[in-house]
């Protein structure tokens, strides 16, 4: 008994603004502040300790893609930081992280949180990767196939061509290896022995997982030696490592867009027509009151009263829509649900009827978007404008209620600090303060003393939050 290990306690886990990961690979921030590249080895060697657990969602891969052929370089070396300090570890899709959370509210009766570590959030594997993304894979696997079979088809003509058979033979043997669909099961075989003379080529071009390619991995499914499901799932795997996504998947036609499409701003416009609409009103109201001219305080309550009404039609109120946004969940993953026991009255009576805040991850989106709104789309002469960092923000926040230290900037933060407090996660407010704040979380959990400080001075908690 006197022997018994004293189980370790879970390590701190961190959610890094996307700018961090700019901040600690930027080669002009790091030669001008000799602090960030102090800090960056502080995290990796905490994060080697066990002691802060570092993870990356597909948010964070997106924004540190590369747009353009020029700036590749620099996410690449952006890909190094992320890998140092999460190595596989990352976070469950949003999209499937709603459903889950969902259905623990069904199955289990409480939240998602309510399992702690084993938070189905927490991945290892290429689940981080959207069904959009997924599906792309899905695609590229159906592309090869296709492919192949052509690739076969045309060797094995152009073999008979050689070797001078005449037309009736050549016939014979074509239907004996090619079959109706392309390739039959003998000519599939054959194409196993020599496999670099159809699939070199992709090897190069398209780098999957080792697996894929040097286990043959097309040909083994032509040859009936593994399923559809199995070659897909390789394909995917290839896709989730962060070397090929950023090197190559992302420039993929149908992938290429989403670095841009998360630093765009076109809801900016929907708040200037909605600010524009409400000062024409009030415009008017005062030119029609000036004709009537009612009693100064008069005058100014009904100016007062309309701008409040005003304010509030221009201030929709994103928790309002919970139900709504609940039952679109349901209706575009009914088979899902239905699927795993859930029915339209465990639906209701326990997801619908849920409070806020029983969706981890989705709620926390609806109460930062209403915070956002609220500001945006205020009649004040200096409300704030869109800027593109809000639109990742919201999404990123989506995974705060996850981790027990979040990097925000400074008008986030002010927007989720009182949601962030009720979840016991706490706000870091720039890169450099990230050091300081991780050691202090760790001395109050007795971590510390797994941790040895180097000789070098660690940073200080100073600079700008982004």
């Amino acid at each position: 008994m006197g022997n018994q290990l004293t189980p370790r306690p879970d390590p701190i886990r961190i959610y890094l603004d996307s700018s961090d990961i700019d901040n600690l690979t930027d080669a002009r921030k790091l030669a001008k502040d000799a602090r960030l590249g102090e800090t960056a080895e502080v995290l990796k060697e905490l994060a080697a300790k066990g002691i802060a657990e570092f993870r990356f969602s597909f948010f964070h891969v997106i924004e540190l893609a590369h747009a353009d052929d020029l700036s590749k370089p620099f996410a690449l070396k952006r890909v190094e930081l992320v890998k140092a300090l999460c190595g596989p570890k990352a976070f469950l899709n949003a999209d499937e992280l709603w459903r889950l959370e969902a259905l623990s509210l069904c199955q289990d009766n409480e939240p998602e949180l309510a399992r702690g570590a084993r938070a189905r959030v927490f991945v290892e594997d290429a689940s981080w990767l959207p069904r959009r993304v997924v599906d792309v894979a899905y695609q590229l696997v159906d592309s090869l196939i296709r492919r192949l079979k052509k690739r076969i088809g045309d060797r094995t003509a152009k073999v008979l061509e050689e070797i001078g058979t005449n037309r009736k033979s050549r016939r014979g043997m074509k239907k004996r290896l090619l079959g109706r669909r392309g390739v039959s099961a003998h000519g599939a075989e054959i194409a196993a022995t020599t496999p670099d003379l159809f699939l070199a080529d992709w090897k190069q071009a398209l780098p999957l997982t080792k697996r894929f390619w040097e286990e043959n991995f097309p040909l083994q499914y032509l040859n009936k030696q593994i399923s559809l499901d199995e070659l897909r799932a390789e394909c995917v795997a290839g896709f989730g490592d962060l070397d090929n996504f950023i090197g190559w998947c992302i420039e993929l036609p149908t992938l290429s867009e989403l670095p841009k499409a998360i630093r765009r701003r076109d809801q900016a416009q929907n708040f200037d027509e909605l600010r524009a609409d409400a000062q024409e009103r009030e415009h008017l109201a005062k030119s029609l009151l000036e004709l009537l001219e009612p009693e100064a305080h008069v005058r100014n309550d009904i100016l007062r009263e309309l701008h409040k009404r005003l304010q509030k039609a221009t201030s929709p109120d994103p928790a309002k829509s919970r139900p709504k946004d609940l039952e679109r969940l349901y209706a575009s993953n009914r088979e899902w649900f239905t699927r795993r026991g859930v029915s339209n009255q465990d639906w209701e009576s326990r997801v619908l009827a849920s409070p806020l805040g029983a969706l981890p991850s989705m709620d926390m989106m609806l109460q930062l978007a209403g915070a956002q709104v609220e500001k945006l789309a205020s009649l004040s002469k200096d409300a704030r404008k869109l800027r593109r960092s809000d639109v990742s923000d919201l999404l990123h926040s989506q995974y705060l209620p996850y981790v027990d230290l979040f990097r925000a900037d400074n008008y986030t933060r002010s927007l989720i600090a009182n949601v962030a407090m009720a979840k016991r996660t706490k706000l870091v407010p720039s890169t450099l303060a990230l050091p300081d704040m991780l050691r202090e979380e760790a001395r109050s959990r007795h971590l510390i003393p797994a941790f040895r400080r180097t000789d070098r001075r660690s940073p200080t908690v100073a600079g700008r939050s982004r």
